[in-house]
């Protein structure tokens, strides 16, 4: 669909979402926007329990078997969410999702298995200083820890993150922060309205744009970002030679991370970074209005196309407290438009995954196969990208001429407490379960327009893979 051909509704949804991507995405050169990502945006989003994410400090063993159960509950959901494998058109529908919790659809975990067990690696000699550096490099990285289930009494082993990494992550998620809220204010003040947004920039601009310098820069002294990027460079350069131990040690460490839910099975632990972020106040607010459409209707909403799929400026909803009204679509009349919300970036930790392993030129699929023809945007592949950042929103306050139609369909659903989305927004009822909880947004519709005060998980950027495998033609070993 081309922009000439989007009705009000979808043309307001594109450009929120324009100036959304332009917030998480970067773009000038304080916080540039990265050439190898996009973002998925999810079709409806997903309702998420603040409650939920306390597996991510306490780990899957509690003191009791109710506790240890509700853990694991909490780190299923959560791995399922973010493990789906993300969509080359940058949108994950409804089906997609369903298939993820129903556990039809392809996992990161599945294709990252595929890769490690089916492939073939460069077969030759380390000398022994170069097998122990390659090990400490490792542990640094990655590690394991011993957990006992205190229903089964089993001691398992599982993998962690190693003291470096965990630095690493911790202050890449302030950097994440500090580039989010300075995006949003220079965004903002390009197009706003409001004098008071515009006067913030002015007089503050050197101060936001100091905190991302600062962030940075604690980044690379006590969260060792050059050092991680120097031993990942140092493990692609010597493994050329041979990558068989490397292969072992991964395999082992993705073994590590799997865990054993009682009643729906295995899955591999996936954690947010900064634990404690559902209940913080470090949320950036995010407002649009219907004066910035034009300012923003030309934006991109992914990496590599400026259209979105006609249904996100379109309402669906069924299924309310009141019975079924069925499935209903309808144009909405967003003459006034007001939006507002808060927005956060969570990194994803993975201690099972090595996406650097993929991007070496020392293995390859012995019988052809591809993960991604490295194009963009990618055309081939079983694993395109991965998910690495979660986009939560909270509080989402929305005022358009619809909500105060007595005959609106969009508000009726509303109050039946049906499910009813517009674009990645979502508000009463999923109309899918979760695996093991079923998480509903309350939703209020006044004179002020629609309140959702939940989270939402709205979007994943994504990492984009090189063309993978892309193995070396000088290796002429290969186990």
């Amino acid at each position: 669909m081309t922009d000439e051909q989007l009705d009000p509704a979808q043309k307001m949804m594109k450009s929120l979402l324009g100036k959304l991507y332009t917030i998480l995405m970067g773009g000038d050169s304080s916080a540039p926007a990265s050439t190898d990502s996009f973002v998925a945006w999810l079709a409806p989003g997903i309702p998420v329990d603040p409650n939920n994410f306390v597996f991510a400090t306490k780990g899957t063993a509690g003191k009791t078997g109710d506790e240890t159960r509700a853990l694991l509950d909490q780190a299923l959901d959560f791995s399922r969410l973010v493990n789906m494998l993300p969509d080359a058109s940058g949108v994950i529908g409804l089906d997609h999702q369903k298939a993820t919790f129903e556990q039809t659809g392809e996992m990161l975990w599945n294709a990252y298995s595929n890769a490690l067990n089916y492939s073939q690696v460069a077969a030759g000699d380390l000398t022994p200083d170069q097998k122990a550096k390659i090990d400490k490099f490792r542990s640094l990285l990655w590690t394991t820890k011993e957990q006992t289930n205190i229903v089964t009494g089993e001691v398992t082993t599982i993998a962690i993150e190693g003291p470096v990494l965990a630095a690493y992550n911790d202050k890449m998620a302030s950097a994440l922060e500090a580039t989010t809220i300075y995006n949003n204010k220079r965004i903002s003040a390009m197009n706003a309205d409001d004098s008071a947004i515009v006067q913030d920039w002015a007089l503050n601009a050197d101060a936001y744009r100091a905190k991302v310098k600062a962030a940075n820069a604690a980044w690379v002294s006590g969260g060792y970002k050059n050092e991680v990027n120097d031993m990942n460079a140092y493990i692609d350069q010597v493994t050329r030679r041979s990558l068989t131990l490397m292969k072992d040690h991964l395999l082992n460490q993705y073994e590590a991370g799997k865990l054993n839910h009682p009643i729906y099975g295995d899955f591999y632990i996936t954690a947010p970074v900064a634990a404690g972020f559902a209940k913080s106040n470090g949320w950036t607010k995010f407002t649009f209005k219907e004066s910035n459409t034009d300012s923003y209707d030309r934006s991109e909403t992914n990496a590599w196309d400026a259209s979105i799929k006609g249904g996100y400026g379109l309402f669906s909803a069924g299924g309310g407290s009141s019975g079924s009204i069925g499935q209903e679509t309808a144009t909405l009349d967003v003459t006034g438009f007001d939006c507002s919300f808060e927005l956060v970036q969570v990194p994803i930790s993975r201690p099972w995954f090595s996406p650097e392993f993929l991007k070496l030129k020392s293995w390859r699929f012995p019988n052809g196969g591809l993960l991604s023809d490295g194009n963009r945007p990618p055309k081939n592949g079983s694993l395109i990208g991965y998910p690495t950042t979660c986009v939560f929103v909270r509080n989402v306050r929305m005022n358009f001429n619809e909500l105060h139609k007595a005959d609106s369909k969009f508000t009726q659903a509303i109050k039946a407490n049906a499910t009813v989305n517009y674009g990645p927004f979502v508000s009463g009822n999923a109309d899918y379960s979760r695996s093991v909880a079923e998480n509903k947004s309350s939703t209020k519709v006044s004179d002020g327009g629609l309140e959702i005060p939940g989270m939402q998980l709205i979007a994943l950027k994504c990492a984009l893979l090189p063309m993978a495998p892309n193995p070396d033609p000088s290796i002429k070993q290969w186990s």
